[in-house]
């Protein structure tokens, strides 16, 4: 059983990974030598072995990571040349040395949408196992802020094909609903944790799961009720820098509120600008001139002060 939320800080930064592709031989060395500790299999794994502060899984792929504060140390006598990873914070790494020496597998959740004036809100999440690391690294995954829509839809295609991942969408009618009776934090706490919920259905859920933090965590309890104590989450901002999970959810949020964005206005044949600008409050008066207001909870969030500012226009 796990709490809600842990202090994963010392954990990552004494924590390393080294994924090395070993040969029939070496396996079946691995395997006789610490055939006495065998632990339970994680998805696409065939052989896992639980050591004295290190975890060594073998995937299908015949990858085999060795995880854990002395990972170096079993690995090194697999591969005599592996070189000792930086101690480096993730912070102080750049976006790729950032993730290529994260741990894994992991788990994160990113949520998009919520400064847009127009639209729903949008919390996705993803795991990345440890053999998915380099792919989504060479795909160009990272912070959804960072990309063009144009890439971002491109890549999310790829990213929904390989990863397990799940995406919460509040669309505006039933996100102002909710809002009457809840803020947009308590909102987005519990699409992260139903988010959460999804992909446990999906896959057993890896010890390391983060949020890009939003609030306080002791907020995010108080909005959960602290529904979920088996639940272990790690509360980090920028978090998409640092955590590959993260980033990748970032961008599957991202594609899911930009075709959100394109139904809507093909519903209503018009074009809604993204943000909360000058040109989104002209085109929520053009909606309302066309629409008549009492469709704007349709497609708009109406607790942004631009509603006023609309409806004082008429």
């Amino acid at each position: 059983m796990f709490c809600l939320y842990v202090f994963y800080n010392t954990l990552m930064s004494m924590s390393k990974t080294y994924t090395l592709l070993l040969s029939q031989q070496q396996l079946s060395f691995l395997r006789e030598l610490y055939q006495d500790h065998r632990i339970a299999l994680v998805p696409y794994a065939i052989d896992r072995f639980g050591l004295e502060n290190c975890t060594i899984t073998v995937y299908q792929s015949y990858k085999t990571v060795f995880q854990g504060n002395d990972a170096y140390t079993y690995a090194k006598q697999f591969d005599p040349t592996l070189e000792e990873q930086s101690t480096a914070s993730p912070a102080r790494l750049g976006l790729r040395e950032s993730y290529a020496n994260g741990v894994y597998p992991q788990a994160g959740s990113d949520e998009v949408g919520n400064g847009d004036y127009f639209g729903p809100l949008v919390v996705a999440g993803a795991i990345v196992q440890p053999d998915q690391a380099q792919h989504l690294i060479d795909l160009g995954v990272r912070d959804s802020k960072q990309l063009t829509d144009e890439k971002i839809i491109l890549i999310a295609q790829e990213l929904t094909c390989v990863l397990t991942h799940t995406t919460m969408v509040l669309m505006p009618q039933k996100y102002n609903a909710i809002h009457d009776q809840y803020n947009q934090n308590a909102m987005k706490a519990e699409l992260h944790l139903q988010a959460y919920r999804h992909l446990a259905k999906k896959e057993q859920l890896p010890s390391l799961c983060v949020i890009d933090q939003f609030c306080e965590p002791a907020l995010f309890h108080k909005y959960v009720q602290w529904k979920d104590r088996d639940l272990q989450l790690h509360f980090e901002t920028k978090a998409e820098s640092h955590y590959l999970a993260v980033a990748a959810a970032s961008m599957i949020a991202r594609a899911a509120f930009l075709d959100a964005i394109k139904k809507l206005e093909q519903a209503y044949d018009m074009q809604f600008p993204l943000g909360n600008s000058n040109q989104v409050t002209q085109a929520a008066i053009s909606f309302v001139q066309r629409y008549g207001k009492e469709q704007l909870h349709n497609v708009a969030k109406m607790h942004f002060v631009t509603t006023q500012t609309v409806l004082s226009n008429q």
